[in-house]
């Protein structure tokens, strides 16, 4: 059995990180960062083909000394367009996690890419925004003996916000449960690309929701700290 501790950063999706967000961060000194789905989209005016956001991810990197996973971007890739999730360590992309169908390509059945990996001693998978929906994807983490799972994600804002948020919150302990998971889905809040999204950040494991946000945090910047507990740890 091993803990590994992961900073969720629930941001607005056009706002640069603060210097005191920094500053916990570093305090922190965890395994894991994960930031939001469209997370930073706070450089120039158009979402996709920006380099600017992977350089906004790579300078989170130079102060937080473990595995940086996200936010996402769209980026041409062999003829298409892929939104991708950058995996990054040490200031340096190690890999992307990219959504398997992707709403920007035209090639609807275009191998996007894998959602298991191994860093620092660590597996887990990468889900990206609908992905989630694919119990085939659960069923390929389970047969793999995955038991952390990061889910980068922004969630459309409706009508009934909160009580959409609380059947989330049934649909991933169940999830859980059934495929013996650790999830830990990260959110954005704000606008991107003419929609309004909103902050619903969580962590699930076997045992059920181990944290949530209350009803009226949706739309708060925060950073917080998980112990997670794993069981199958690969020696680094």
């Amino acid at each position: 059995m091993s803990v590994i501790k992961v900073i969720i950063v629930q941001k607005n999706l056009s706002e640069p990180i603060s210097s005191d967000q920094r500053n916990k961060i570093v305090k922190e000194r965890a395994d894991f960062l994960i930031l939001p789905r469209y997370y930073p989209s706070f450089k120039g005016k158009d979402p996709v083909y920006e380099k600017e956001h992977l350089d906004a991810v790579l300078e989170v990197s130079e102060y937080h000394k473990g595995i940086v996973l996200g936010g996402s971007y769209f980026r041409k890739s062999e003829g298409a367009v892929l939104e991708s999730a950058p995996l990054v360590k040490d200031v340096n992309l190690v890999d992307y996690s990219n959504v398997k169908n992707s709403v920007k390509s035209s090639v609807s059945d275009i191998d996007n890419g894998e959602y298991i990996y191994i860093l620092n001693g660590i597996r887990f998978g990468v889900f990206i925004g609908e992905d989630f929906n694919n119990e085939a994807f659960f069923s390929e983490l389970a047969k793999e003996k995955i038991e952390l799972l990061f889910h980068i994600h922004s969630v459309i804002l409706g009508k009934n916000d909160f009580s959409d948020y609380k059947q989330d919150l049934e649909k991933y302990a169940q999830i859980s449960g059934k495929f013996g998971l650790n999830i830990i889905r990260c959110c954005g809040f704000g606008k991107f690309d003419g929609k309004e999204y909103s902050g619903r950040s969580l962590y699930s494991s076997p045992q059920g929701i181990k944290w949530k946000l209350g009803e009226n945090e949706n739309n708060s910047e925060l950073i917080k700290t998980l112990n997670v507990s794993l069981s199958d740890r690969i020696p680094g």
